[in-house]
This record gives structure tokens, C-alpha cells and sequence, in this order.
């Protein structure tokens, strides 16, 4: 991938606390940055690998400016979501970790901890949905 002002309006995916499909709005080679547009969710992002601290995820519509080394190319579809979704299917999986017994009790707890940190990002998610929809009478997948 060129990174240079060809690259404006082209779909890429980025990684930045999380993974996301988005539009090049800016290239900039000094520092070597891309500012992009979120427009699908992919993965949202709810912790480090080992569970130690909880990180915010982006949803779409909002700009991100990240290096060129978290951007690749859209290779085939994206299977983008809303970050609701990301954020209910990433509890899915922790609570899949949890039907099958640990090998150390620290792996659990951890568990138990992300899923209570994600059921509560999921409730700020829908009081946030909601909040818009009362406001403007916006539908759910304008808003997201």
C-alpha cells in the first residue's frame, strides 16, 4: 500500500483499540499519520490480552488518526457490525472461555471480570442509543 494522497477515499482496515474498516479523509507523510473514518466496527475493542485494563472502542462515524503501520488494505468483504454487536459478541466469547474449566483460577476471575466490564459498556452503549433516538428520533443504525 502507497501511502500518499492517492489514498484519500479508499477503504482500509485499521487497527487501533480494536479493528475497524474505515475512509481515508487525510494522508500526512510528517508525521507519518492517516486520519480515517470509521464506518463499520470489525472487533471492539474491551481489554489487553491478559485482562489488566479496559480500553475504549470507536464506533463508526467517529475520526481516528493512526500510523500507517495500524492501516492495511480491505481485502474482500468486511464483516463490519455495530459496536453494540462487537461489544455483545465479544461477551459471547468470554463467556465461552468460561464454560470450560481453567487451568488456574487467575484465568477465571479474569474472565468474570471482562464479562461484568463489557455487560457494562453494553448498558452505556444502549442508554447512549437511546438517549440519541429520544433526542432526534434517529434510528439505531444512524446513530451507531
Amino acid at each position: 500500500m502507497v501511502f500518499d494522497d492517492s489514498l484519500i477515499g479508499q477503504t482500509v482496515v485499521l487497527r487501533s483499540c480494536g479493528e475497524y474498516v474505515g475512509v481515508v479523509l487525510r494522508v500526512s507523510r510528517s508525521p507519518a499519520r492517516v486520519v480515517v473514518r470509521v464506518t463499520e466496527v470489525v472487533q471492539a475493542a474491551s481489554s489487553d490480552p491478559d485482562g489488566r485494563y479496559f480500553l475504549r472502542g470507536h464506533r463508526p462515524g467517529e475520526q481516528l488518526s493512526v500510523g500507517f503501520t495500524s492501516c492495511r488494505e480491505l481485502a474482500g468483504e468486511a464483516r463490519g457490525m455495530t459496536y453494540l454487536d462487537a461489544l455483545e459478541s465479544r461477551r459471547e466469547e468470554i463467556r465461552g472461555r468460561l464454560a470450560v474449566p481453567p487451568q488456574r483460577s487467575e484465568d477465571y476471575a479474569r474472565d468474570v471480570r471482562m464479562v461484568a466490564r463489557v455487560d457494562r459498556q453494553i448498558a452505556a452503549e444502549q442508554t447512549r442509543l437511546r438517549a440519541l433516538r429520544l433526542r432526534g428520533g434517529a434510528t439505531a443504525s444512524a446513530v451507531t
